[in-house]
């Protein structure tokens, strides 16, 4: 194949870029892991860390590429029509509701990560890192303590009312509807099925946002 071929195969199969969604990058940082999708060697390195979607630059966070979104370069964000221009693109982080209401919510609404935290179990249980004495979530996690997941927003469940498991186990029985899980070898926790929700994955999504559950304000902790 000639180099000329070459190049315009690669024009027609490279991805197109698009504007950035309005609020991209810009909160104030101290490390590259408080922007964005931490890698995965956070848990190792913690201040030394990567993030996979942006980076600290000045002191505030610059995204790697347009198609993450927030101040802080968490979201992935999704193509949508200008509101200028409709015949042209731009990404956004706004996200159709899945609890049938046909509203929107804007993903950067919500905080991920952030609050202040001395240990990795100060940030929800379920993979959220301590780091720099903030807390930073994993991808698609959300809330400053790292409690739901993007999916659970978008079924309605607001942060601080429900915690998606995190709560401490020893066999998959102390989870009801979930498994106990040990995966990044801290303390095993309480991993839910899909749109269950609670410490030990007591109730439904759904349920508990409607009103007709509730999650237990006390646990007893797991014997040892």
């Amino acid at each position: 194949m000639s180099l000329m071929l070459a190049l315009s195969v690669f024009a027609m199969t490279a991805p197109t870029d698009y504007p950035p969604a309005p609020g991209s990058g810009g909160a104030e940082c101290t490390v590259d892991a408080e922007c964005g999708i931490p890698a995965a060697n956070c848990r190792e390195l913690r201040d030394g860390c990567s993030s996979m979607s942006g980076r600290c630059d000045g002191g505030h966070c610059v995204c790697r590429t347009n198609y993450y979104g927030c101040s802080n370069c968490h979201a992935k964000a999704t193509l949508d029509r200008s509101p200028t221009d409709p015949t042209k693109f731009e990404y956004t982080t706004f996200h159709a509701m899945l609890d049938g209401s046909g509203k929107r919510v804007d993903e950067c609404s919500v905080p991920h990560g952030g609050k202040l935290c001395q240990t990795d179990e100060d940030c929800g249980g379920r993979g959220g890192l301590c780091i720099s004495q903030h807390c930073v979530c994993p991808d698609s996690w959300m809330c400053d303590d790292c409690t739901i997941t993007l999916t659970d927003l978008l079924y309605g469940l607001k942060c601080g009312v429900a915690k998606n498991g995190g709560g401490a186990c020893q066999t998959d029985a102390d989870c009801h509807n979930g498994r106990c899980d040990n995966t990044g070898g801290g303390p095993a926790f309480c991993a839910c099925n899909a749109l269950y929700a609670c410490d030990h994955c007591e109730h439904r999504v759904p349920d508990i946002v409607a009103g007709r559950a509730h999650c237990p304000t006390a646990i007893s902790p797991v014997e040892e």
